[in-house]
């Protein structure tokens, strides 16, 4: 870790997400420019955030009653900090 505890550290507003010190948890995927400020200098380095991918979720229901009868059913995965 190259960092110090004195750095202040942003990201471009659009990657959304969270900083807790200096380790950053995007919210969005994309590419994104960081800025690390100490004192008056600063520096830049880019953060490259892949996309989320798709599960499948099987769903078994005990009193389906139909043929071709449909259930929709949003799902919403977090991660540990809430994204």
């Amino acid at each position: 870790d190259a960092t110090t505890p004195e750095a202040v550290y942003a990201i471009e507003s659009g990657a959304g997400g969270l900083w807790a010190d200096n380790v950053y948890t995007s919210e969005f995927a994309g590419t994104w420019t960081v800025t690390a400020t100490v004192d008056s200098t600063s520096d830049t380095a880019v953060l490259t955030v892949s996309g989320r991918e798709y599960i499948y979720l099987p769903v078994v229901m005990n009193n389906f009653t139909g043929y071709r009868e449909y259930i929709y059913l949003p799902v919403v995965m977090h991660n540990s900090t809430g994204y």
